[in-house]
Protein backbone atom coordinates (compact mmCIF):
# COMPACT_ATOMS: atom_id res chain seq x y z
CA UNK A 1 0.00 0.00 0.00
CA UNK A 2 1.62 3.12 -0.97
CA UNK A 3 1.38 6.38 1.09
CA UNK A 4 -0.50 9.06 -0.58
CA UNK A 5 -1.03 12.77 0.78
CA UNK A 6 -4.00 12.73 3.57
CA UNK A 7 -3.93 9.52 4.99
CA UNK A 8 -2.97 10.20 7.95
CA UNK A 9 -4.85 12.63 8.47
CA UNK A 10 -8.39 10.64 7.11
CA UNK A 11 -6.66 7.26 9.20
CA UNK A 12 -7.17 10.17 12.15
CA UNK A 13 -10.48 11.21 11.44
CA UNK A 14 -12.04 7.76 11.06
CA UNK A 15 -10.44 6.86 14.28
CA UNK A 16 -11.57 10.06 16.50
CA UNK A 17 -15.03 9.42 15.17
CA UNK A 18 -14.76 5.96 16.47
CA UNK A 19 -13.90 6.80 19.48
CA UNK A 20 -16.56 9.56 19.94
CA UNK A 21 -19.27 7.40 19.31
CA UNK A 22 -18.13 4.35 21.55
CA UNK A 23 -17.64 7.40 24.22
CA UNK A 24 -21.53 8.21 23.78
CA UNK A 25 -22.75 4.61 23.38
CA UNK A 26 -23.47 5.14 19.99
CA UNK A 27 -22.88 2.71 16.71
CA UNK A 28 -21.92 5.98 14.84
CA UNK A 29 -20.85 9.73 15.10
CA UNK A 30 -23.00 12.12 14.10
CA UNK A 31 -22.30 16.43 14.03
CA UNK A 32 -23.66 17.45 17.29
CA UNK A 33 -23.48 14.95 19.24
CA UNK A 34 -21.07 16.21 21.16
CA UNK A 35 -22.68 18.98 22.38
CA UNK A 36 -25.81 17.14 22.98
CA UNK A 37 -24.47 14.81 25.55
CA UNK A 38 -22.51 17.95 27.01
CA UNK A 39 -25.97 19.64 27.20
CA UNK A 40 -28.12 16.39 28.44
CA UNK A 41 -25.25 16.45 31.16
CA UNK A 42 -25.44 19.85 32.12
CA UNK A 43 -29.33 19.74 32.57
CA UNK A 44 -28.90 16.80 34.54
CA UNK A 45 -26.44 18.61 37.02
CA UNK A 46 -28.54 21.64 36.99
CA UNK A 47 -31.92 19.27 37.70
CA UNK A 48 -30.02 17.39 40.71
CA UNK A 49 -28.80 20.56 41.79
CA UNK A 50 -32.33 22.09 41.85
CA UNK A 51 -34.13 18.68 43.07
CA UNK A 52 -36.17 19.05 39.89
CA UNK A 53 -37.43 16.42 37.34
CA UNK A 54 -37.18 19.01 34.41
CA UNK A 55 -35.88 22.61 34.68
CA UNK A 56 -37.80 25.70 34.32
CA UNK A 57 -36.64 29.13 33.91
CA UNK A 58 -36.20 30.76 37.01
CA UNK A 59 -35.01 27.57 38.55
CA UNK A 60 -31.07 27.86 38.97
CA UNK A 61 -32.54 31.86 40.32
CA UNK A 62 -34.78 30.25 43.13
CA UNK A 63 -32.83 27.27 43.95
CA UNK A 64 -29.86 29.60 44.48
CA UNK A 65 -31.82 32.19 46.92
CA UNK A 66 -33.47 29.34 48.81
CA UNK A 67 -29.94 27.79 49.80
CA UNK A 68 -28.46 31.55 50.51
CA UNK A 69 -31.29 31.69 52.98
CA UNK A 70 -31.31 28.54 54.31
CA UNK A 71 -27.71 28.62 54.74
CA UNK A 72 -27.98 31.95 56.32
CA UNK A 73 -30.70 30.77 58.84
CA UNK A 74 -28.37 28.28 60.00
CA UNK A 75 -25.79 30.76 60.77
CA UNK A 76 -27.75 32.19 63.43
Amino acid sequence: MDYKFGDVSKEAAKRAKTAVATLLGKEEYQFGDVTKAAVNKAMDAINDWTGKEEYKFGDITKTLLRKTLNYLEKDD
